[in-house]
C-alpha cells in the first residue's frame, strides 16, 4: 500500500488537479467572503465557522465547499484511473484490491487537510484585510472543529470512493459530492419528516455527513464532539466495508 500511496502523492502534487480545486475554492470562497455573503463578517472566526450554535447558518458554507471539493479530488482522480485503463495496471502489480481503496482515501485525505488548511489560511487573511477581530473562542475549541471537519471529510471521501467504483461516472460522482457534501440529501430527508409529520426523520438527518458537519461550532461542546466522532466513525466504516465489497464484485 505504501508504493501506492507513493505513487497517487507524486500524481498528486505534481499534476495540476490539486491546486486548480484550490484556486476554485479560494476564488468562490474569497468572492463569498469579501461580499459578505458567507457569514457576518463580525469576525474572523465567523469566517472560518459558527461561533455559536446560535450563530449565522451561513458561515458553515465555507467548510461545506471544503469538504465537496475534497471530495471532488477523490472521485476524479479514481475517474481517470477507469477512463485511461491505469486501474489494471496498478491492479495487476498490486492485486489487493482493498489496498487501492485504502491508499486513494489515505491521499484523499491529505488533499482535504490541504483544502481545510488552505481555507482557514484564506479566512484569516481576508478577515484581516477587512479589519475583523479575531473572535476566535479559544485555541482548543478551533482545533478540535478542524479536527471534527477532517474526520467528516475523510468520511465523505470514503463515502464518494464507494459511489464512484459503483457508478463509475465522474459527472454522477460530481454531483453526488454535491448532494452529500452540501446537504442535499440531508435537507430533503429532513423536509419529508417535516411535511409528512414524521419527526425522527428529522432526527436521522442530523446523523449524516452533512448534518453531523452543520452542527460543529468553534465552541467546544461536549455533546456535539460526541456527536460528530460517532457519526464519522460510523460512516468511515460503513463506506470502507462497502467500498471493498464493490470493488472485490465487480471487474475492472
Amino acid at each position: 500500500m505504501l508504493n501506492l500511496i507513493k505513487m497517487d502523492l507524486r500524481r498528486t502534487f505534481r499534476t495540476p488537479l490539486l491546486y486548480a480545486l484550490l484556486l476554485g475554492l479560494g476564488v468562490m470562497l474569497g468572492t463569498f467572503a469579501m461580499t459578505g455573503v458567507m457569514g457576518e463578517n463580525q469576525s474572523i472566526a465567523a469566517l472560518i465557522g459558527p461561533v455559536s450554535s446560535t450563530g449565522d447558518m451561513m458561515s458553515t458554507m465555507g467548510m461545506s465547499m471544503v469538504l465537496i471539493f475534497g471530495a471532488i479530488y477523490i472521485v476524479s482522480i479514481i475517474g481517470k484511473d477507469f477512463s485511461t485503463g491505469f486501474i489494471k495496471n496498478i491492479l495487476t502489480i498490486h492485486a489487493n484490491k482493498s489496498t487501492y481503496i485504502m491508499a486513494k482515501l489515505v491521499v484523499g485525505t491529505i488533499a482535504s487537510a490541504c483544502m481545510l488548511v488552505f481555507y482557514v489560511v484564506l479566512m484569516v487573511i481576508l478577515g484581516m484585510i477587512q479589519g475583523l477581530p479575531l473572535g476566535i473562542p479559544s485555541i482548543g475549541g478551533l482545533v478540535l472543529f478542524l479536527l471534527g471537519k477532517l474526520l467528516l471529510a475523510i468520511a465523505l471521501n470514503a463515502l464518494l470512493i464507494g459511489f464512484e467504483l459503483t457508478f463509475r461516472n465522474l459527472p454522477i460522482s460530481i454531483l453526488a459530492c454535491f448532494m452529500f457534501g452540501m446537504g442535499g440529501a440531508t435537507m430533503l430527508l429532513s423536509m419529508l419528516g417535516n411535511s409528512l409529520n414524521i419527526p425522527i426523520l428529522h432526527t436521522i438527518s442530523t446523523f449524516t455527513i452533512a448534518g453531523s458537519s452543520s452542527i460543529g461550532t468553534l465552541t467546544v461542546a461536549v455533546g456535539d464532539i460526541v456527536h460528530i466522532v460517532i457519526c464519522g466513525v460510523a460512516w468511515l466504516v460503513f463506506s470502507l466495508i462497502t467500498g471493498c465489497f464493490i470493488m472485490k464484485r465487480k471487474d475492472v
